[in-house]
This record gives C-alpha cells, structure tokens and sequence, in this order.
C-alpha cells in the first residue's frame, strides 16, 4: 500500500520567471514541515522553484501529483506572490481537486484575503510545527478541520478561522532530514563560503536552525507584526548537530539559522567553550547585534576566541546613521555600538557586514548622509567591511508600513489577484525610490546610492583608465556625502553608468 504523499513547493526568488540556481537552501520551513511530514509516514516531495523557469516547476509539481497526493503547500513571502499564485494557479487547473495549502509570511500577514481567493484552500498562520500533521490527517481522512488550530479554511462559502496557533517549542521540533532531497547540490553550490577566503578545497554549507523569533521589536521587521518571542536551541545540541553533519555529509561550513545567535550570553560561551573543548574544525556564519560588542559581553578577547573557532563574518543590522532614525524605528542601539563593533572586529580576520538602508519615511536629506557617512567611516576602520545600503521596502503588515500607507493614502491590494499583478518596483519603492512620496528628491536619493556603490561597494571595471581615474573618483565621491553636494554627476560620465 502506498504512503499518502504531500508535495512542497518552494516559491522562485527570481522576478522574472526564471531560474536562481545559486541559492541557499530551500525555506527552512519548507525543509521542517518535510521532515516532520516524513517521520509521520508521508511521502513528502520537495520541488525548488529556484531551480526551474516557473514554467519548468509547474510541469514538475503537475508530474509529481498522484491519486494519494493529500495537499500542495506553498510558503510565500509577498514578493513572491506572482510566482506563486501561476503555479498554484496551473496546478489548480490540471488537478482541481487537490487541496493548495498556502503558509509563509504573506498567507499570515493577510489570511482572509488570501483564503478567500479561488485557488487557494486553506493557509496556515505564523509557524506550523505543531499542527501539520494534524493538517494532513484531517484532509487524508476527510477530518474536521476545524480541530486544526492556526489555519483558515473554506466551508459552505464562508470562512473559518480556527484557534490561534501557539508558537512552537524548539525543543520539541527535530533537525532537518537533508536526505529528502538532493541537500549536497545546495551544499556545494553555494555563494556564502566563496565570499570568504578560506582554506578550504572544498566548501560543503548546511544551515542548521538554532533558534526562532526574535526578542527585539524593530518598526520595520515581521517579528514585531507576530510578536513571535524568541526560543533557542541549547549550545550542547548545536555542537552535537555539527559534528552530525560533519560525519555525514562532510559539512565544514555552517549558516547558524537565528535571528540573533548572541542574544543568550550563557549559550554563547557554552558554545565557544563546546567547540574548544571537542577541538572540532569549521567554519560558521551567525547573525548578531551590534551592541554586543562590549567589554562585559564580545570583547576584543572573545571576538578573537570566536575566530578561533571558525567564525568568518559577524552579520549585522546597523540599519542607520542617525540616531533619530535608529529611535524611530525602535533599533535599540547606538550608532556608536556599531562604531565600537567595527573597532573590535578590525583586530581579528572575521570580516563585518552591516546591512544599512535608507529611504524610511520621515527621513530627512540629513538622516540619508549620516547613514552613508557611517558607512564611510566603518570602511576607514576595516576596509574589509560589507556594507550594503538597500532602499527601504516597507514590508506590508509592520507598523511603519501601516503608517506610511495611512498618512500618503496609498492604495494596497485588495486581493491576492492584485497582490500577484502589482509592480513592486513601484509600489511603496520596494526596490528604489519610486512609489515613496515621501523621499527629498528621488533624483538625488538614487545618485547617492548609484556613487556609493560605484566608490565604495562594487569594484569598478578593470580598465586602464578606471585605474587611473578611481582614486580621484572614490575621492570625489566622498567630498560629495561629506558637503552633502551632489550637482553635476560627472562621475556617471566617466563610467557611462547613467
């Protein structure tokens, strides 16, 4: 007798339809509720969309459907949606009565809406460890599913939303079972370890989930929408999944999966004492605060007894240059934290990354120049240092996404149909300055992120007279965001990049 089966999908990154092949791995949710499906006797397929023109992935999900498929489930963030909703869409098509079960960001963040549409069965809120296999059970047997809590389904044309969903306990979800699809195709063609030097002859990344939420309540962020407090695996249980993976798949570089892997003092120095007791080799990539960096907490000592053990990059959200901007948003930290993390860092090889944008709304042309000056400056501590400066996307359900929609009027999508059709290079700016009324002047906003990415963050084109011309450039650049002065974009000139 055959196992009941359920199919994955994972939504494309690519805009366009097309293939992303060299990406991480799939959504660490997908890759969960999998395991968890599995160990409760399904037969669970994985399809990547990453890996297909979305054309090629709806021949793939239609191939992979069967008389004992049970659901298709989806886990989209909204800049997905489009993708998604096609496949989901053709797939509805071919196969009417299979049940398409939407969870993700989006399907939380606007679940009446989302359910309400045609193709779309059931969504499940927030995370979903706990109740999936509820889910399953109850669609495989023609259950109730109004004992599912945390999921909104269709009954007689009209809506049921059951019990809200409780956030999981970590110590009750297992590791990821990397032997249900082809995990060292992800492993080995990754871009994380070749952004480092590292000795390495050949990099085998896995990710491994350390912990879930987040403690912090950031303006801008998802975790402040779901109030999703923070749960962390132990610093024994992290160590033992390591070495795991180090025997098994030949692991030897490894993304901490945590929104903030220091935020446990205690966890953190169990696990540089683990490592350094068992003697184990790899290297790693964890997400961290700024402000950590201090004398009671990640010290010059500690920081080099981190790089000892094999951490690469210390990944951070500086968010701004201006400390009015950093209270707006609720940062919790002081630009001179990040400052003082840099000094530490500029003492050991672990190379910064510090994510900055800018474009929030109530930022001024002031506010903008800081946070590229920050940028400048932290560079002139360790040249080294990664610093991306994004135009911000108001993610839709934060609360400054809320308030930017209600003070300019902004029409939002009504339906998941006009969230699949809607242009995000457009709406709210999502990918530039257009769509943000509230911007100074676009046209200086994008000239000082076209010049510091030109000086400062995208080495220019090999040529004799970039060669020549490149000091004087980068010199110029940095007279302009230090004078604030931004006429005359000669440097746009020189590179033929208007």
């Amino acid at each position: 007798m055959q196992k009941p089966g359920v199919i994955f999908i994972n939504p494309s990154l690519a805009q366009d339809g097309g293939k992303c092949d060299e990406v991480l791995f799939p959504f660490a949710a997908i890759m969960l509720l999998a395991t968890i499906l599995d160990k409760s006797g399904y037969d669970v397929t994985i399809i990547d969309g990453n890996m297909y023109t979305s054309a090629e992935c709806i021949e793939k999900v239609r191939a992979a459907v069967n008389e004992n498929t049970v659901f298709a489930g989806f886990s989209v963030m909204t800049s997905q949606v489009k993708w998604a909703y096609e496949v989901a869409g053709a797939l509805k098509k071919s196969h009417p009565a299979l049940k398409i079960v939407w969870g993700g960001v989006h399907a939380t963040l606007y679940p009446e809406q989302t359910v309400a549409d045609p193709l779309i069965d059931i969504i499940a809120v927030n995370e979903a460890c706990s109740s999936i296999a509820m889910l399953a059970e109850a669609l495989r047997n023609g259950g109730d599913l109004s004992n599912v809590p945390g999921i909104y389904f269709k009954k007689d044309g009209k809506t049921i939303k059951n019990a809200p969903y409780l956030p999981d306990d970590i110590t009750k979800i297992p590791q990821i079972d990397f032997s249900l699809f082809d995990a060292l195709r992800y492993a080995r063609n990754n871009l994380l370890p070749k952004a480092y030097d590292l000795p390495l002859k050949d990099a085998v990344m896995m990710p491994i989930i350390t912990g879930l939420g987040c403690a912090y309540k950031c303006s801008f962020c998802i975790n402040v929408i779901l109030n999703r407090k923070y749960r962390y695996m132990e610093a024994k249980e992290i160590v033992d999944r390591i070495e795991f993976l180090q025997k098994e798949y030949g692991a030897n570089f490894f993304q901490l999966l945590d929104e903030d892997f220091f935020i446990n003092k205690k966890r953190t120095m169990d696990f540089i004492e683990l490592v350094e007791k068992r003697g184990l080799k790899f290297y790693f990539r964890p997400w961290m605060r700024v402000s950590y960096f201090r004398d009671n907490y990640i010290s010059e000592e500690v920081a080099k007894r981190l790089e000892k053990i094999g951490m690469v990059t210390a990944v951070m959200g500086a968010e701004c240059g201006s400390q009015a901007m950093l209270d707006k948003i609720h940062k919790q930290i002081k630009v001179e934290d990040t400052v003082n993390a840099a000094r530490t860092l500029s003492k050991t090889r672990i190379v910064p990354r510090y994510s900055m944008m800018v474009g929030l709304p109530g930022e001024t042309k002031d506010d903008i120049l800081a946070t590229y000056r920050l940028a400048l400056k932290l560079k002139d501590i360790d040249r080294r240092s990664d610093i991306p400066i994004l135009s911000f996307a108001a993610y839709p359900g934060s609360p400054i996404y809320s308030e930017a929609v209600r003070k300019y009027d902004l029409k939002e999508p009504g339906s998941l149909a006009e969230w699949a059709v809607l242009d995000f290079s457009g709406f709210l700016g999502f990918y530039s300055a257009q769509g943000k009324p509230w911007i100074f002047d676009r046209k200086i906003f994008e000239r000082m992120n076209n010049y510091y990415n030109i000086g400062f963050q995208f080495s220019p084109r090999k040529t004799l007279r970039n060669k020549v011309l490149y000091p004087l450039l980068r010199s110029l650049i940095r007279f302009r965001f230090i004078t604030g002065w931004f006429g005359f974009p000669v440097e746009e000139f020189i590179l033929g990049c208007r």
